[in-house]
């Protein structure tokens, strides 16, 4: 028996709903480190309670900047905001005056309760929730401007930005005022005492460098922080980035990484969304298949549905088997990779089951039709019109269903 088979299943498929992580100013800190991860795909996993709940203090603390905190229109745009991001009413009821509270805080900053004493706002344009492109690949570094231009806000689940293009990396600032960028955060994850350290700012200063023109040896921005956890006061941290040529040359280089295979393993790996699909981590989770499948013996009793079992347990128990689970399929998925590459490396060798089938690689043919690739085809115009007709005669329906995911918990 050959290690080839001659079938062929001709069907059409829909695409997963698998995307590569893009390049942006939020993965600056990974894609300086590995690249491997923004030429993978992988399934996004949807944010939790406290990633929505950021995503409206963001909306409302937009507001109250650009209409100078007046108080008209903010209940409605709080209800909006509350809705858009599904949040439950003990969230919403903290919401309001969370972000309110912020406000002021933040616009004292301003006016000039900073570091500089100076007036941030006085002649200076305010722009609130903008997003950008940036392309660092084509001149070498040093020798030329590179290319900015504003771009569609990124999807709200997906965290997506449709229009980024090859090449490109993505950045949304939540305000700029000429030379200072700031970013608004209120997890409890991390701490910005140093915000001109963070290679998220640092990729944001670049923004109104490369717009304005200036020589870099004359721009030093001011990046800056206002911080305003759920559970804390809100203070606002800045300072000067003063190594922001040297950022920008270490982006450019692991911009032009992106596909060609490189990888490299640390610390880092340990928060990284690609990481289950990263071969680096595959002997380290093949080592420890033992003690993943022993552990997965002391679950029996609530696979069996043993109801004194189940009544015994607690939140933390059903958290653990559900980790343990994800676990599982982590170890399946490699454990298959592994079995084919074995069948591709023997094609003369037959590998037999116990229950009598053998393994044997058997050619398919797919047709897979999505909304990248319409896009893709026809270009983005076309595409999108092409995408409304469809819409349109009912071949693309949208659906909601309600999905078990382990999110990041309050304080990330």
């Amino acid at each position: 028996m050959s290690g080839r088979g001659d079938g062929v299943d001709s069907q059409l498929a829909s695409e997963t709903n698998k995307m590569k992580i893009q390049p942006s100013a939020s993965r600056s800190a990974l894609l300086l480190e590995c690249s491997y991860a923004f030429s993978v795909e992988i399934e996004p996993e949807p944010g939790g309670e406290p990633s929505r709940y950021g995503v409206a203090f963001h909306s409302l603390l937009a507001f109250l900047l650009l209409k100078k905190g007046s108080r008209d229109g903010y209940d409605r745009v709080v209800d909006a905001a509350v809705k858009a991001n599904r949040l439950p009413p003990s969230s919403a009821r903290d919401l309001a005056g969370h972000a309110r509270g912020s406000y002021q805080v933040l616009y004292a900053w301003l006016k000039g309760k900073n570091p500089w004493g100076r007036d941030f706002l006085k002649g200076q344009k305010m722009e609130v929730e903008k997003s950008f492109a940036l392309r660092m690949l084509g001149p070498p570094v040093g020798s030329g401007l590179p290319i900015v231009r504003k771009i569609s806000p990124p999807s709200l689940e997906e965290h997506c930005y449709e229009d980024l293009l090859p090449g490109e990396i993505a950045g949304t600032a939540d305000l700029i005022l000429g030379d200072l960028v700031l970013d608004h955060k209120t997890g409890q994850a991390e701490t910005f005492e140093q915000p001109a350290e963070k290679p998220q700012l640092k990729t944001l200063a670049l923004i109104p460098l490369y717009r304005g023109g200036m020589k870099r040896e004359e721009w030093k921005p001011i990046a800056g922080v206002l911080h305003a956890p759920r559970l804390g006061l809100p203070e606002v941290y800045a300072d000067e980035v003063e190594d922001l040529p040297t950022h920008e040359a270490a982006l450019s280089r692991s911009l032009a990484r992106i596909g060609d295979g490189s990888l490299r393993p640390g610390p880092w790996c340990s928060r990284c969304p690609a990481r289950e699909v990263c071969p680096a981590q595959h002997g380290d989770l093949l080592k420890r298949s033992g003690e993943i499948v022993k552990s997965s013996m002391g679950i029996k009793e609530f696979l069996d549905g043993d109801d004194h079992s189940r009544s015994i347990m607690g939140p933390s128990d059903i958290g653990k088997i559900h980790l343990l689970f994800h676990q599982l399929e982590a170890l399946l998925k490699v454990g298959k990779k592994e079995i084919r590459q074995w069948v591709e490396d023997h094609p003369e060798e037959v590998a037999a089951r116990p229950d009598g089938k053998e393994l044997a690689l058997v050619s398919k043919r797919y047709e897979r039709l999505s909304k990248s690739s319409i896009i893709e085809a026809l270009g983005k115009l076309k595409g999108e019109k092409e995408l409304a007709r469809l819409r349109k005669l009912g071949a693309i329906s949208e659906d909601e269903r309600v999905e078990l995911h382990a999110v990041p918990g309050a304080g990330r």
